[in-house]
């Protein structure tokens, strides 16, 4: 068996690492593509792996507008992606990565777009899905949608590599960033750059100044930052190694930022997250999170006058590990781990079994 998995951010490394694994140990030729992103090279590196590096010098496009950098991003993505899979021919693609539904339907080769963000937030979909094989989609994510494609189940992403079944926080990490355990608080900053970002807002440099100096009265504060950072916030910058980041989220107190990701690691893991950015209420998955599970909290930046006493009654509260750990543990009750599905619906794929199969693999898979 040959797979063919695409890594386009570090998030997709630690959701398909144990599927990846798992294909390693049982021989199948394994290869790997990556693109940089954030610290993607750095986990990748850890690994022996067969990786292909499809985009050293990053996905930015220096001299582009912003508005035409996705379009042309993707067209370069499968320029360069296109003789790699002529010359390789895997037996399925798996990822995130959008091209791989265009070239997989002109190569005919099976291809698996496992996505949790909705459409209408990310609408550049409309081009790829119709060409996918399989859309592997969470149970809430585009209900209504890609019914001839898609293939559901009830968890997320984040439950890949951070449900308690294999990933058991290190507390080294916590008295590493808290020798004195006072609390400690993680601020989130990323670049907001892809192509469904475009005009989107976050947390600015001014906002991100006043929740340093609430926070930083009441712990210790660490930054984790995709984007430069002012001079004063650099001493903040946390200098953990990649792979224990999710250590450090299950030991902080709060996790505050603009980023979709980590907000909800955080709240897999238990731990109080505020996100404020235009992504708020239009992700299915993560207004589940925080909404009917009440693991978090989600603002708007028309909202942002919010933000201080949204943080300021979560660290406050005195019940409010308590809280969460009873809120996760409803969580975990009535979602499952995808990786072993995930394996599944591969190894179906790349048999060519048609998409009624992957369904009848999918529905197996239930909380129990």
């Amino acid at each position: 068996m040959r797979p063919l998995f695409f890594l386009a951010h570090p998030a997709h490394y630690h959701l398909l690492r144990r599927v990846i694994e798992s294909f390693r140990r049982d021989g199948a030729q394994v290869t790997v593509v990556i693109v940089k992103k954030d610290v993607l090279e750095t986990l990748v590196a850890g690994e022996d792996w067969d990786v292909v590096n499809l985009a050293p010098e990053g996905r930015r496009m220096e001299g582009v507008p912003f508005a035409l950098a996705g379009p042309l991003l993707l067209w370069r993505t499968e320029k360069r992606l296109f003789p790699l899979l002529r010359k390789l021919r895997p037996d399925v693609l798996v990822g995130t990565e959008l091209t791989l539904a265009h070239l997989g339907r002109l190569l005919g080769i099976p291809s698996l777009l496992l996505n949790e963000d909705d459409t209408p937030a990310t609408p550049e979909n409309y081009l790829f899905y119709p060409f996918a094989t399989a859309l592997v989609l969470p149970r809430c994510c585009d209900r209504g949608r890609w019914a001839s494609r898609r293939v559901s189940y009830p968890g997320y992403h984040e439950l890949a590599y951070l449900h308690p079944d294999h990933f058991s926080p290190d507390a080294a990490v916590a008295r590493e960033l808290s020798p004195d355990g006072r609390p400690y608080f993680l601020l989130r900053l990323v670049s907001l750059t892809a192509s469904h970002d475009v005009g989107k807002r976050g947390i600015d440099n001014a906002l991100a100044g006043e929740l340093c100096d609430y926070l930083g009265a009441r712990g210790r504060v660490y930054v984790t930052s995709e984007r430069p950072l002012p001079p004063r916030f650099e001493p903040l910058r946390i200098r953990l190694d990649p792979a224990r980041i999710h250590h450090a989220l299950a030991g902080a107190a709060l996790v505050v930022g603009d980023s979709q990701t980590m907000a909800a690691e955080a709240m897999v893991l238990g731990t109080p997250s505020v996100r404020i950015n235009d992504f708020v209420g239009r992700l299915s998955y993560l207004r589940e999170l925080e909404d009917d599970f009440r693991l978090g909290a989600g603002l708007r930046p028309d909202q942002a006058g919010r933000l201080l006493d949204t943080v300021r009654a979560l660290v406050e509260q005195p019940d409010a590990t308590t809280a969460m750990a009873a809120r996760r543990r409803d969580m975990l009750a009535v979602r499952i781990d995808p990786t072993p599905l995930f394996r599944d619906l591969v190894t179906l794929a790349a048999a060519r079994r048609p998409l009624e199969a992957l369904r009848r693999a999918a529905a197996a898979y239930a909380p129990a």
